[in-house]
């Protein structure tokens, strides 16, 4: 198998993270739309979470945080096209 080296390592929710969504409904096959709060009250919207561990996707784009710093996570399986460009 050939890996794409341009390719930014995908960032993972911290197990505690993982668990909880492993519990919950999923928004579509495979992934859950939430919302994150972080360490200092920060909040990111419509983010993409895969198989309940892989950020994949944030609305509006590149958001850079430091997953651990996650201090609440809510599911909103708020549908939205992630292949559309930003508005």
């Amino acid at each position: 198998m050939i890996y794409d080296t341009q390719l930014a390592p995908m960032k993972t929710v911290p197990k505690k993270w993982q668990e909880f969504l492993a519990g919950k409904s999923e928004t579509g096959m495979g992934y859950q739309v939430v919302n994150l709060t972080l360490e200092g009250g920060r909040k990111i919207e419509d983010v993409v979470i895969i198989q309940s561990a892989l950020i994949g996707e944030i609305r509006g784009g590149d958001v850079s945080f430091d997953s651990e710093r996650i201090v609440e996570l809510e599911v909103t399986d708020k549908k939205w096209n992630f292949r559309a460009p930003p508005q």
